[in-house]
């Protein structure tokens, strides 16, 4: 290596790249992705691609000094780059490390690496394709058999098509072991699994079994179902996606694309849009009243039981609840109505209502209306309904109110679930509890003449291709 200082910042370089370091340096770039503590920039120079990637320090008050005592990050990635490329794994070319420093500590670290002409698996068009399926198998099976490992593999990984290549990019949460062991490798697989799924062509190549392949999906469904479960909760904060904020009084967690000057209108006052503006479908009397207009649903949750009382000052409101359950739904992309904005009404801690606006569904029925007015089910919503109670199951959630009221259809006879009150998610859904909710669908459509034993018949077969299941649950 050759040691160099220039402007202040002390480099370490690759001896061939070094006579062009100056003249990197003094490209602007292309900034390609810029916070207030990280700034990376792309550069061409002669026909070749370099990225300089800036960790800031000085930005974040006291970040300087921790690097007295830890390496910085340029210089971790930059010593995991060397042990990984010594293993023989394909990686991209590490040219050089650079760091600033001041009385005051670590004031920037820069990393130069070279660029690879690929993009990263995830967004890679082929991913699911037998021959990348079947490279990254070998490809990672070298990687672990060398004892590089490293959990954020899905966009550390760029893949060139033509002709397939793959190497390793932005090691810095990577480590090099003696040995990765059977159980470390399938959790590793897993992770990548719940973001790019690994078919059969994969396992083949990466030289597991069958029996294996079968233990790492299922550890990867696992997974992704615990990041979407985590992620859910994003509805109830400030980020790109959602808005928290006070309209008409009231405290509305709100998604920004719906935020139409109609919908500002039904929150600035939903006592007075239900009553002067919509469609109602429940009464005032009832738990819940609910109302249709503009395109969209509201629901008020009224006072229910005066045991919820004393429940109610430590839990969110039924309103909360559904709209977080709705947005878990459109994650795992089952069929619900979209949650548009929730909040809640207190006096003090006390939960006095609690309201929930989803989209409308366009020529909505439920599956009691819709069996009441034919001779025969249509075989296409035998199908799609159990496909939808299926994936539902599959995925972790039951429902306990699972009847025909709670199951709508649009125009097309698509199928949603509403009424999400009875809605859980449990991760992985015992045998017993999946019974059940078939178990109360199948009284409900029972009292109905135009649902057959070949209907039932069909849409246990359906339900169970859906799930995978070699036999029915016991009901």
């Amino acid at each position: 290596m050759i040691q160099l200082v220039r402007d202040g910042v002390r480099w370490q370089c690759q001896p061939a790249f070094a006579e062009q370091l100056d003249r990197l340096l003094a490209d602007p770039g292309l900034v390609t992705r810029k916070s207030h503590a990280k700034l990376i920039t792309k550069h061409e120079l002669e026909g070749v691609t370099f990225y300089v990637k800036h960790y800031i320090n000085s930005e974040v008050p006291g970040r300087p000094l921790k690097y007295f005592f830890k390496p910085s990050p340029a210089r971790h990635e930059w010593e995991m780059a060397l042990q990984i490329e010594n293993c023989g794994v394909p990686i991209v070319r590490h040219l050089a490390y650079g760091e600033r420093w001041s009385l005051g500590g670590l004031q920037e670290s820069i990393l130069i690496t070279e660029g690879f002409d690929g993009l990263t698996l995830v967004d890679i068009p082929h991913q699911q394709s037998p021959e990348t399926q079947a490279g990254l198998g070998k490809f990672l099976r070298l990687n672990h058999d060398r004892g590089a490992l490293q959990r954020d593999l899905q966009r550390n990984i760029l893949v060139h098509s033509d002709p397939l290549e793959f190497r390793r990019v932005d090691v810095y949460h990577a480590v090099v072991k003696a040995e990765v062991t059977e159980d470390e490798r399938r959790e590793n697989l897993a992770l990548l699994s719940a973001t790019v799924p690994l078919r059969d062509e994969f396992f083949a190549a990466y030289g597991w079994t069958p029996v294996q392949a079968g233990l790492t999906r299922q550890r990867a469904d696992d997974i992704r179902r615990s990041r979407h479960y985590s992620r859910s909760d994003r509805c109830l904060k400030r980020n790109s996606e959602f808005s928290s904020e006070r309209i008409g009084g009231l405290k509305w967690h709100a998604r920004k694309r719906f935020l139409s000057e109609q919908v500002r209108t039904l929150l600035a006052d939903p006592e007075q849009w239900l009553r002067t503006r919509a469609r109602l479908f429940k009464g005032f009397e009832r738990s819940s009243t609910v109302g249709a207009g503009d395109g969209v649903v509201l629901k008020r949750y009224n006072f229910k039981k005066p045991g919820n009382l004393l429940k109610d000052l430590f839990r969110p409101s039924r309103a909360l609840q559904a709209y977080r359950k709705a947005h878990h739904l459109e994650l795992m992309k089952i069929a619900s109505p979209r949650p548009i904005a929730a909040a809640e009404r207190r006096w003090g801690r006390i939960l006095i209502t609690s309201y929930l606006v989803t989209e409308e569904i366009p020529e909505a029925r439920d599956l009691g209306a819709y069996l009441s007015s034919v001779s025969r089910p249509d075989r296409n919503v035998i199908r799609q309904i159990a496909q939808l109670i299926g994936r539902l199951h599959e995925e972790g959630f039951s429902h306990r109110d699972m009847k025909e009221t709670n199951l709508l259809l649009d125009g097309n006879l698509k199928p949603f679930l509403i009424d999400l009150d009875g809605l859980k998610f449990l991760h992985r859904i015992p045998e017993a509890r999946a019974a059940a909710d078939l178990e109360r669908l199948a009284r409900a459509a029972a009292k109905y003449s135009c649902v057959t034993r070949l209907d039932r018949m069909q849409f246990l077969r359906e339900y169970c291709r859906a799930r995978r299941l070699a036999r029915v649950p016991k009901l």
